[in-house]
């Protein structure tokens, strides 16, 4: 499990159980960061999955001094659906902002994250800040950009709307077929898609004579505003997607901006279209500062590794069905500091179990962040090796490549954006 435990004098950890810790929390949020900060804690207590463990302030000597927010969310990779509690605000005072305080919050987290079986925990924040907590970064970054001019008169039935609930069954369809070949994106319910509001104005639909939905571009509200960053968008095809970048062009143009930055896929259908416009695409790792994020990095990190080898079981056997390993038996061995995962591959199947066990492949992984980085995907089982943060024999490379592929999922979380920015 990430961490241990913190013990620092004077300190409470408190939880959103009863009203009055949730009205001191919102007094509190909205005395140290704000309105939007406030607004943040109203829609988090409302969201779909949400529990008040979720919601949990530090107070010491009987003052609040920070507060974190929890969320669940669902992850699906491959064939695997992964629980997630993703972070969604932590904060400390300026006057108590110290090592210790952060460490108490944050393994608050990583408790209540165990106990409700989320295998993993996310964050977005600055690496070196989070990586001595077992943190690591595990996605790429990707943005394709385009030049902003003028846009002649379109000769086009189709028009740029506002997005409102109404549109929330046809958005998610669109979503659904756009995304769902993508190696890791967010499995929405309609409570999930409910959370984006009657009239979200950063939300751009294109809608056809009759009012149709064909496409809709989510737009980051926190850039400079020379830039319209979009970080998702779907439509129904290629040549719809090349009308909304036409429209959105127009939409940058009006409002002065001077180029377009899409933070999606490359083989997105909108990213596609964005290429044939004469759009450049820039893809890098999330490991130092850049203007993609503004310094902030997605970081994921490891609850428990018996856990998340147990939730990648279907998306494990799948990948060995489709290899010349499909008909290979036999027992992994994976060895952390303080523990040990035996994974028994036999007739297609795994099976997880904790404990040493007689093995025909060992692998030891020096941390968690090394984990993290495997079982997602963001880097081979070789690449880690030759760094000196994984072990294993050259035999084993051809296994865990296939278990462990390099999987390049992309970008941030767009329902993450919409809240913090609404």
């Amino acid at each position: 499990m990430l961490g241990g435990w913190a013990l620092v004098s004077n300190v409470i950890v408190l939880t959103a159980e009863t009203t009055d810790v949730l009205q001191r929390l919102t007094l509190f949020v909205a005395a140290e960061q704000g309105e939007q900060a406030a607004t943040t804690l109203d829609h988090h207590v409302k969201r779909p999955r949400y529990q008040p463990g979720f919601t949990c302030g530090l107070e010491q000597d009987s003052a609040l001094i920070g507060y974190a927010l929890l969320r669940h969310v669902r992850w699906r990779f491959g064939a695997a659906i992964l629980d997630v509690g993703m972070i969604e605000a932590l904060y400390l005072d300026t006057t108590h902002h110290s090592q210790h305080l952060l460490e108490t919050l944050l393994y608050e987290l990583f408790r209540v994250c165990y106990d409700n079986a989320f295998a993993l925990v996310g964050l977005q924040g600055h690496h070196a800040s989070f990586t001595p907590f077992g943190f690591a970064p595990y996605r790429f970054q990707v943005l394709t950009q385009i030049a902003v001019d003028e846009r002649p008169e379109l000769q086009s039935t189709h028009r740029l709307q506002s997005y409102s609930t109404d549109r929330m069954d046809e958005c998610a369809a669109l979503y659904e077929a756009n995304y769902r070949t993508s190696a890791l994106t967010d499995l929405r319910v309609a409570a999930d898609w409910r959370m984006w509001g009657d009239t979200t104005p950063h939300i751009h639909i294109l809608e056809d004579a009759q009012g149709r939905t064909l496409a809709y571009a989510v737009q980051h509200q926190g850039m400079p505003s020379n830039e319209l960053r979009i970080v998702e968008a779907a439509a129904a095809d290629v040549g719809v997607a090349s009308s909304l970048i036409d429209h959105l062009q127009r939409y940058a143009y009006a409002n002065n901006a001077t180029h377009i930055g899409l933070a999606l896929p490359s083989y997105h259908p909108v990213i596609q279209a964005m290429l044939q416009c004469g759009g450049t695409s820039h893809i890098r790792t999330q490991t130092t500062r850049d203007n993609l994020t503004n310094g902030l990095v997605d970081l994921a990190g490891v609850i428990d590794l018996p856990m998340i080898l147990s939730a990648l079981q279907p998306d494990l056997e799948r990948r060995l069905a489709s290899s010349h390993y499909a008909t290979w038996s036999g027992s992994i061995q994976f060895v952390l500091a303080r523990q040990q995962i035996t994974l028994t591959i036999a007739n297609g199947h795994t099976v997880v179990e904790e404990g040493l066990a007689p093995a025909q492949i060992w692998v030891h992984i020096h941390s968690l962040e090394t984990a993290a980085q495997l079982l997602l995907g963001y880097r081979t089982s070789a690449d880690l090796r030759a760094h000196g943060t994984l072990q294993c024999t050259d035999t084993a490379l051809g296994l865990l490549d296939i278990l462990f592929p390099t999987i390049m999922s992309y970008g941030l979380p767009a329902d993450w954006l919409i809240n913090q920015n609404r």
